[in-house]
């Protein structure tokens, strides 16, 4: 969030659908501890060192390796892969929901069950989802 200013998230909220959960997403970073970020600390693959805490994100890929890799990292994580929605979870069935719970009360005490569990049992959806396209 240091790069971006404030002028700039306003002009990005204003038109976008969900504007609301966004804005809860960014108020975190009012309460989030700041620390100085090195000059290259958004290269991929890079570890960084600050006191006694470091962090390494993955070099390439958002596998779901990658993602149990970082959260190995972290104090408290919940790893969630959602197998049948591919790279961007987060505007899909209940994620906003799921998200916004996280944000209320980071601690995962009330993440919705049902919704964890769909992304835990999701499959790939079908290529073409309504009945004028292509079957296989």
């Amino acid at each position: 969030m240091p790069r971006v200013s404030a002028a700039e998230a306003s002009a990005t909220l204003a038109d976008l659908r969900t504007k609301a959960l966004a804005q809860r997403a960014l108020a975190v970073c009012a309460v989030w501890p700041k620390g100085v970020a090195a000059a290259d600390a958004t290269d991929a693959g890079q570890e960084r060192r600050a006191g006694a805490d470091s962090f390494r994100r993955p070099r390439s890929g958002h596998a779901p390796a990658n993602g149990a890799e970082v959260a190995k990292t972290l104090p408290a994580s919940r790893h969630i892969v959602a197998r049948g929605y591919g790279h961007i979870v987060s505007p899909h069935a209940c994620a906003p929901r799921l998200i916004a719970a996280f944000i209320d009360d980071p601690t995962f005490a009330t993440l919705p069950a049902s919704c964890v569990e769909h992304f835990e049992k999701s499959r790939r959806p079908p290529l073409w989802p309504d009945r004028l396209g292509a079957r296989t």
